[in-house]
C-alpha cells in the first residue's frame, strides 16, 4: 500500500519501503498505515466468515440430500424443494449480514464534484475546504531558487472535518496551470503541511507549495477526487 509519510510527506511504498525513502523516518506508528491495516483486516475477516457460512450451507444441504435419498426415492423430490428452500434462506441472511458489515467499511455517500473560488468554501460530505490565501516565495531555506521561468506559489488552505469521527484527509493536491499539473515542493520549516488526520468538528490548516511558470494568474487547485479551487490573481 501506498502511505504519506507524517515527518516529510513523502509516499511511502510499504510493500517495498521498510522506512520513508526521504527522511529514513519509521512508518510503523503511522496511523494513516494502522488505519489502513485495520480495514484490511477487516476486509478479510468478512471474507473469510462468508466462506465460512457457505462451507456450512453446502454441508447441511449435502447431508439433507444424502439422508433423503438413503431413506426413500419417493420423497426425494419433495425434500429437495424443502431444502432449497432452506438454502434461500441461508443465502439470503448471509448477503445480509455481509452487507450490512461492508457498508460499516464503506458507508460514504456517492460524492459530486465540487467547483469553487478563491476564499469560497468547498463542501463535501465529509469536509469542507477553502483556500485563502497565496503567497509568492522566493527560494527555499534560502538558498534554494527556482527553475529558469519558474517561480514558487504557495496556498494557504484551510479545512474542517463535518463527521462525528476523526477523518483522514486527502493527501493528493494537484496544481493546474493551463491543463498542466505543477510539481509540488516541500518547504515544512517555513510553509508546514496540512495534517493527515482531524478530529470531528475541527479545523486544519496548511500549505501546499508548488513550481510554477512565471507570471501565471490563474490556477486550479484539486484538492482529493472531487474538488476544484479556481484562483485568478488578476
Amino acid at each position: 500500500m501506498r502511505i504519506i509519510c507524517e515527518y516529510c510527506k513523502n509516499t511511502i511504498d510499504t510493500d517495498k519501503d521498510s522506512k520513508c525513502p526521504n527522511c529514513n523516518a519509521s512508518y510503523h506508528d503511522n496511523k494513516e498505515f494502522k488505519e489502513r491495516l485495520k480495514k484490511l483486516k477487516e476486509e478479510k475477516d468478512i471474507e473469510l466468515e462468508t466462506r465460512k457460512l457457505q462451507n456450512e450451507t453446502f454441508k447441511t444441504v449435502l447431508g439433507h440430500t444424502n439422508r433423503v435419498f438413503n431413506s426413500s426415492k419417493y420423497i426425494f423430490i419433495f425434500v429437495g424443494i424443502f431444502i432449497m428452500a432452506i438454502m434461500i434462506l441461508i443465502g439470503s441472511s448471509i448477503f445480509k449480514q455481509t452487507s450490512k458489515k461492508v457498508e460499516r467499511l464503506d458507508n460514504k455517500p456517492k460524492e459530486v464534484e465540487v467547483e469553487v473560488n478563491f476564499e469560497q468554501y468547498a463542501e463535501t460530505s465529509e469536509y469542507k475546504v477553502m483556500v485563502d490565501k497565496v503567497v509568492d516565495v522566493k527560494k527555499l531555506y534560502d538558498v534554494l531558487s527556482p527553475s529558469e521561468g519558474k517561480e514558487y506559489k504557495a496556498f494557504h488552505f484551510i479545512v474542517q472535518n463535518k463527521t462525528e469521527k476523526s477523518l483522514l484527509l486527502p493527501f493528493h493536491i494537484n496544481c493546474i496551470v493551463d491543463d498542466f499539473a505543477q510539481k509540488q515542493v516541500y518547504y515544512l520549516s517555513k510553509y508546514p503541511g496540512l495534517p493527515s488526520y482531524i478530529d470531528k468538528g475541527l479545523k486544519g490548516e496548511g500549505y501546499a507549495l508548488f513550481e510554477v511558470p512565471k507570471e501565471t494568474k490563474k490556477f486550479d487547485i484539486r484538492y482529493g477526487d472531487y474538488v476544484t479551487i479556481h484562483i485568478n490573481e488578476e
